[in-house]
């Protein structure tokens, strides 16, 4: 995870409030990756997600405009914070843990 982030912050200057916003929208990032799907029907598209342990439901969030294309230095600052969580996404950052998560289990299974 601080691989990510300071891969997406760099060298930027964020004010205390902005920084704790960057790790509360990562920390939903990560609660919101899928577990496994909630019914065996492919057409409900419902998947299971840490969300689901901490409020009993899914975190739902409307999207924002994708501002990852554009310069940094065009944004306000509140846009400069989103388009750094637009990038966690971008960076694979649910596929890394998802993938760690499979291989750990892996592990621990073959050594049983």
């Amino acid at each position: 995870m601080k691989f990510h982030l300071h891969r997406v912050a760099g060298n930027a200057e964020l004010t205390f409030e902005e920084f704790c916003t960057l790790l509360c929208q990562a920390e939903a990032v990560l609660n919101s990756r899928p577990i496994c799907p909630l019914s065996n029907n492919p057409d409900n598209l419902q998947v299971l997600t840490p969300g689901h342990f901490l409020i009993g439901t899914s975190l739902l969030a409307l999207p924002d405009q994708n501002l990852i294309d554009l310069p940094s230095n065009r944004l306000s600052r509140w846009s400069h914070v989103q388009q750094m969580v637009q990038r966690l996404w971008k960076c694979g950052l649910l596929i890394t843990f998802t993938s760690c998560n499979r291989g750990i289990s892996g592990r621990i299974s073959s050594q049983m």
